[in-house]
């Protein structure tokens, strides 16, 4: 078996943390599940169009349910994960400025 490695997988894996990654993976495995009933507080949750499908087909899927628990749902027009990350950081830190 061959592995192809790509110019963008070369500097994916130059730039990436590994040890770091793979203790995620690990320690996730251990994480336990919240039900959307056992949330009792103000929750807003965003998707993008394009984020991975996994993830806005579960929003998707249960959005009755989040309806249901007040729970608020947007998904975005034409964005994936990398820029709702982006965007949301940005906003994040226009919100802290504006507060000061």
């Amino acid at each position: 078996m061959y592995i192809i490695f790509f110019d963008d997988n070369i500097e994916w894996l130059k730039n990436t943390n590994l040890e770091a990654r793979i203790a995620k993976l690990r320690a996730m495995s251990k994480w336990k599940g919240v039900e959307i009933s056992d949330i009792k507080t103000s929750l807003a949750i965003y998707s993008g169009e394009e984020d991975i499908p996994l993830v806005k087909e579960g929003l998707l899927n249960n959005k009755d349910m989040l309806t249901k628990n007040n729970i608020l749902l947007k998904v975005f027009e034409k964005l994936n994960h990398s820029e709702l990350i982006s965007i949301s950081m940005g906003f994040r830190f226009y919100i802290k400025i504006s507060l000061i």
